[in-house]
């Protein structure tokens, strides 16, 4: 649900963003009639200033190490196609299935730049299976990193006669341990974590100049790997749209509303919403 406010200081609209249920969200994007717009990466990058490059092909502004990566992970999934292809890779699998300690959003895509580290310097192929409480693809697109299970994968992570280690949020650095073993060719995790100190090692270990911090380019990042689905894109487009926004000319407040656990929030919530919209 998103609430228009007052303008705020410079005449820059304001829009509070309540966070309702990813059930509400997937039925609200399976309304497809409205028409296209003109949403895409390449007009997000452009709002947001993003470095597009032919040189790059992805970011200037991204860790060259990552574009190296990205541009690795390409070339190696157009060479595969059978199954038995399959099991002579190594391959590193961001897990959120039935029965996980996934966490939220923010704790799945907070070690994103861990796992890119990893897959990159283990030389391994990074993939994405969510699958709780719905597929990830209902909302987000590859983009620079075809991140969705292949079709030939996709049976061989759900058999018994393949062998594969899965690793819960708690077990990052026995992850980290294990993603060195070539003889492992099947590595799923959950971690929930940036890394610090590892994420660190790991990009020294790849021998380019880079920032240590994801801060500095968690961003293009994000921009880079993901896009929104055409269903979500379409109620981005149309949310705007009535709500006469504009990009880079509006700022937005999350309220994480009656967090589980923490009542107290609720009060809190009433306050700052009127805080919001009152200056």
């Amino acid at each position: 649900m998103v609430l228009s406010g007052r303008q705020a200081s410079r005449q820059i609209p304001v829009v509070l963003v309540v966070v309702v249920a990813l059930t509400s969200l997937y039925q609200s994007i399976q309304v497809t009639n409205i028409p296209r717009g003109v949403l895409t990466v390449e007009s997000i990058a452009r709002q947001q200033r993003l470095e597009l490059s032919p040189l790059c092909e992805v970011s200037c502004s991204l860790p060259k190490w990552m574009q190296d990566y990205f541009r690795w992970h390409k070339e190696r999934l157009a060479e595969i196609s059978t199954p038995n292809e399959w099991l002579q890779q190594n391959i590193l699998v961001v897990r959120c299935l039935e029965g996980d300690r996934c966490g939220g959003t923010a704790d799945r895509l907070k070690s994103l730049p861990l796992y890119l580290a990893l897959a990159a310097r283990t030389r391994r192929l990074l993939f994405f299976r969510w699958t709780r409480p719905f597929a990830l693809e209902s909302f987000m697109s590859p983009y620079q990193l075809n991140w969705t299970i292949p079709e030939a994968l996709g049976p061989l992570l759900n058999s018994a006669n393949v062998t594969g280690e899965f690793f819960g949020a708690q077990a990052m650095k026995r992850m980290v341990k294990s993603a060195y073993k070539e003889q492992l060719w099947n590595l799923e995790a959950a971690a929930q974590f940036t890394g610090g100190d590892i994420f660190k090692n790991l990009v020294a270990e790849l021998n380019e100049p880079s920032p240590d911090d994801p801060s500095f380019f968690f961003h293009e990042m994000f921009l880079a790997i993901f896009r929104p689905s055409p269903a979500l894109e379409t109620l981005i487009e149309s949310q705007m749209q009535s709500l006469n926004l504009r990009p880079n000319q509006f700022v937005t407040a999350h309220i994480r509303a009656k967090y589980p656990g923490e009542v107290y929030r609720e009060t809190w919530n009433v306050t700052l919403f009127q805080s919001v919209v009152s200056n």
